[in-house]
């Protein structure tokens, strides 16, 4: 052993802990990267040293020649500065602050005796009542995830000027104190339990440190890119809808790839069965279908990855299509007149899925996001192919009609506190969305007027009821949410979904509790 070692916790607020070391021999001692920055007192024979120590993005190797040195230092909290020396000019760095005298040092113009391991609570006092020490408000409130009113880029700001960038993605990303191995480098993952709604439950966010010069591996950003950042996906747009999460495995998840000619173009499509539903088909039992439509610009596959149907199918055990809009003018999209292509694709994906798979025709159910909540609308006004559905439920795209023909069909819409449209519900856009669902399905009041309003978690949700007190008609804002989706969203679409099932006229019937 190198060094004996002593260390105590501190009342202060500004002190995660206090040490003390004695070396013992000469070696080399390994000094870990730590988030923290600490001073340290050294004194050996007549010398006394006052060292600040900066925040350490990797170990290093410290020499120790002389025996009999003492050590004692005073490690601080991440978010205690000292104004006038930035943390972030001290990352991987040592500063000797000069004598005074035998017994003292400079600090900030001001001669300072040198502490001691018994009284360095006194001494923080004393650099806190000198305003030499102090807290910086913001990254207090980013560990304790307390941010409101500040943008993202400030937040950043402020924690990297504070304690530097890896620790800066450490917090944001809510990291356990410990990594491990990863590459030749070092992995913290996610601590479990924090980032609600903006990592996916099944996933794990993580920070992956390599110590490795890019200018000497030409292969370095291949590597990272296929070994770490490739593993994960998200939407985008404003953070409060920006969920983070790993990539689908398609091939061991078993994703169909299907596609068919039409119109002189090749459509594709995806296809997943759970395990639930193939064990379901084994037996001759019938399970159920959701269609869910991408938005403009997208693919099949973006709305697979981003929306994390597929692991409420494996609980639930219905089946799943992801179709791709027709590309046009170099972008994949949707047309919603009542005779499109698009229309016919719809009924023939409808047919083909009815023929090749355990579907319960009494149970289908249609959705999409921005321009595919377009299309799901366009269908559920569309008489020929309404009655294969028997719920709607999407995200994020307002529009209307006049025409209240046609049967009931059970309408949920999920809309983001910053989308693109105002989502109050006496705004033009959302209020005649609104009534023409409230009309639709025979519901009582008007779009102002709904017989409910509850604020759960995040979501404030309004609900419609018809004259039995059903409610057939929901509308529900996503808190932070901009025009982007959240996986917990589908959660409670699939909800909705199953509230609802045929019956042997084709009507739709609440069957839920």
């Amino acid at each position: 052993m190198i060094f004996t070692l002593e260390d105590r916790l501190s009342d202060s607020p500004f002190v995660e802990r206090i040490w003390c070391a004695q070396s013992e021999r000469t070696g080399d001692l390994l000094s870990i990267a730590m988030s923290h920055w600490e001073m340290v007192v050294s004194r050996y024979q007549d010398k006394t040293y006052m060292t600040v120590r900066g925040p350490e993005t990797k170990a290093t190797s410290l020499p120790v020649t002389i025996v009999g040195t003492e050590f004692f230092g005073i490690w601080f909290k991440v978010g205690t500065v000292m104004p006038h020396l930035p943390t972030s000019t001290l990352v991987d760095e040592d500063v000797d602050l000069p004598d005074a005298s035998s017994k003292s040092f400079w600090l900030n113009g001001s001669a300072w005796q040198f502490p001691s391991y018994e009284n360095a609570d006194t001494f923080v006092d004393r650099l806190v009542r000198q305003d030499l020490l102090a807290r910086n408000p913001v990254v207090e409130a980013a560990l304790q995830g307390q941010l409101k009113d500040l943008s993202i880029r400030t937040a950043r700001r402020h924690f990297i000027n504070t304690v530097g960038v890896i620790d800066y993605w450490k917090a944001a990303n809510q990291t356990v104190d410990q990594g491990v191995g990863f590459r030749g480098g070092q992995i913290y993952y996610q601590e479990q339990g924090k980032l609600n709604y903006y990592v996916a439950d099944s996933s794990l966010s993580a920070v992956a440190v390599l110590e490795k010069n890019a200018r000497k591996d030409s292969t370095l950003s291949k590597k990272i890119y296929e070994d770490f950042l490739s593993l994960y996906t998200r939407y985008g747009g404003a953070v409060g809808g920006n969920t983070i999460g790993t990539r689908p495995n398609y091939e061991k998840l078993g994703v169909e790839f299907k596609t068919m000619e039409l119109g002189g173009r090749l459509r594709e499509y995806m296809v997943y069965v759970p395990q639930k539903a193939r064990a379901a088909a084994e037996i001759g039992e019938n399970v159920p279908l959701v269609f869910y439509l991408h938005g403009a610009n997208m693919t099949m596959y973006s709305m697979f990855d981003f929306s994390r149907w597929w692991e409420i199918a494996d609980e639930e055990g219905f089946i799943l299509v992801f179709p791709t809009g027709l590309n046009t003018q170099n972008r994949t999209g949707w047309s919603t007149n009542a005779t499109s292509i698009d229309m016919t694709y719809i009924q023939l994906l409808l047919d083909e899925m009815k023929a090749n798979y355990n579907i319960d025709a009494t149970r289908i159910y249609l959705g999409g996001q921005s321009a595919g909540n377009a299309m799901s609308q366009a269908i559920g006004r569309n008489l020929a192919l309404s009655k294969n559905f028997t719920a709607l439920g999407s995200t994020s795209f307002p529009t209307t009609s006049l025409d209240y023909s046609g049967e009931v069909l059970p309408f949920f819409m999920l809309f983001g506190e910053f989308d693109f449209w105002p989502y109050q519900l006496s705004t033009p856009a959302v209020g005649n969305w609104m009534t023409y669902w409230i009309n639709l399905n025979d519901a009582v009041g008007t779009a102002t007027t709904p017989a409910s309003e509850e604020t759960v978690g995040r979501y404030v949700i309004y609900k419609w009821n018809n004259v039995d007190g059903i409610n057939v008609v929901r509308y529900g804002v996503t808190k932070g949410r901009g025009h982007s989706i959240i996986p917990d969203e589908m959660r409670m679409l699939w909800n909705w979904y199953e509230l609802w099932q045929k019956d042997a006229e084709g009507n739709n019937v609440y069957v839920g509790p």
